[in-house]
C-alpha cells in the first residue's frame, strides 16, 4: 500500500496493477476489483462520501462492477447484455487513470489526525 501510495504521489504515470490473465492473455479484472472492495470494507464509512460524489462514485463503480464478492457474480455477468459487457470489458484499460485519481481525491483523507 505505502508503496503503491508513493508511486502515484511521485509517478502516477508509471503505476501498473498486476492482473490475472487468461492463458489467451484476457485480462480477469475480478481478483483486482475483490481486492480493492475488500480494501474498502475496512473502513467503509470513510468510504461513503466518496461513493455519494457522482465524480468519484462513476469511476469506482467501474471497478466495483467487477467485483465478485457479494454474491459470487459480477455485475458485467449479472446484466447479460453483450453490449454492456462489452463496454465494461475493457475497464481493466482504465484502471491507472482511476486508482490515480481516487489516490488524488483521497488525499486529504489520509493527511487528516486522529485524535
Amino acid at each position: 500500500y505505502n508503496q503503491i501510495c508513493i508511486e502515484l504521489a511521485e509517478c502516477p504515470e508509471v503505476y501498473a496493477p498486476i492482473y490475472m490473465r487468461t492463458e489467451d492473455g484476457e485480462v480477469l479484472l475480478e481478483d483486482f476489483a475483490n481486492g480493492f472492495f475488500t480494501a474498502m470494507h475496512l473502513d467503509m464509512d470513510a468510504w461513503k462520501p466518496f461513493v455519494s460524489d457522482r465524480d468519484f462514485g462513476l469511476p469506482l463503480a467501474a471497478i466495483l462492477g467487477q467485483s465478485t464478492i457479494i454474491d459470487g457474480t459480477s455485475w458485467i455477468d449479472q446484466l447479460q447484455d453483450p453490449l454492456a459487457n462489452q463496454a465494461l470489458a475493457d475497464t481493466w484499460r482504465m484502471i491507472p487513470q482511476i486508482i490515480s485519481f481516487i489516490h488524488d481525491q483521497c488525499a486529504f483523507a489520509r493527511t487528516l489526525t486522529v485524535h
